[in-house]
């Protein structure tokens, strides 16, 4: 089974626990402990609903055993520092397991023991703040128009060939139990983009410059243009409107199983699958 764990900060720096480094490692812990919570009528006394409550504290111990002492103290320093920037910056880094399951949450706090015995060794008691403890794992899915041999459209990455503006169809495949989020990310240019999955229309009337790209997150509820130079654009007020379930609803999640996907074919674009799962799921392997 492999048994990984990574924290990413919003930095982009890591470490992993549990996998080939034999100076990191982890020791029993909460991460994958899972609840509901209900609710119930106030005179039925009946079950009504259900929800994974946060925000929670989980308990992560971790302990170094390093080749050298030179390597011991510098892993010691490198863990103290890990969770700094998301406290920070107040944004949760990012826990991963094997099979690309993540969990946002921050380093709250520690406590060290045994580091007095060798520099080598040491263990820490993390705990990690959990804001919303729901494992998600992102699946991406490219769509691009068709080939043509002259003109057309130029790709936002390097591609041997050109595109033409051509009616696409398609479909995407939410390989989950239930409805997803997603995110889609449009590249520019492109003038009102629109995509229909399934049952559902998803447009937003904005232009979208060259070397831009239009970002909409289901999760969130955004809608925004991010510029060539990074600065990001609102447009949350351009979108098709439309109530949950209408058939133009923008944040409209994806429903399980296989969705066609059609589309004017005269932009890229990509859709990013977001299945989530209280618990994630165990990968065999080494």
């Amino acid at each position: 089974m492999r048994t990984l764990i990574r924290y990413t900060n919003g930095r982009g720096e890591s470490m992993a626990f549990g996998g080939g480094s034999e100076s990191l490692h982890y020791l029993e812990h909460g991460l994958r402990d899972w609840e509901w919570s209900h609710s119930t009528g106030a005179t039925s006394g009946r079950v009504t609903s259900f929800a994974a409550d946060g925000p929670k504290e989980v308990s992560f111990p971790v302990g170094i055993a390093a080749a050298t002492p030179e390597e011991g103290i510098e892993l010691r320093n490198r863990l103290l520092l890990l969770g700094e920037p998301d406290i920070d910056a107040v944004e949760p880094g990012t826990l991963e397991v094997p099979g690309g399951w993540k969990l946002r949450c921050w380093i709250v706090g520690g406590s060290a023991g045994s580091y007095w015995m060798d520099d080598r060794y040491a263990e820490f008691e993390l705990t990690l703040l959990v804001e919303r403890p729901v494992w998600t794992c992102e699946t991406l899915t490219r769509f691009e128009p068709a080939v043509q041999t002259g003109g057309g459209v130029d790709a936002p990455f390097d591609f041997p060939f050109d595109f033409q503006p051509e009616a696409g169809a398609s479909s995407v495949d939410n390989g989950g139990m239930f409805a997803c989020d997603w995110l889609w990310r449009v590249y520019g240019p492109a003038t009102s983009p629109y995509v229909r999955i399934g049952e559902n229309l998803y447009k937003v009337n904005v232009d979208v410059p060259d070397g831009a790209r239009l970002e909409v997150d289901t999760a969130e509820h955004t809608v925004r243009i991010v510029m060539a130079d990074g600065t990001v654009e609102d447009a949350y007020a351009e979108r098709e409107r439309g109530g949950r379930g209408s058939g133009t609803y923008l944040f409209e999640r994806i429903p399980a199983g296989t969705n066609r996907v059609t589309w004017d074919g005269s932009f890229f674009f990509d859709v990013v699958l977001r299945e989530s799962r209280i618990a994630a799921p165990y990968e065999g392997g080494e």
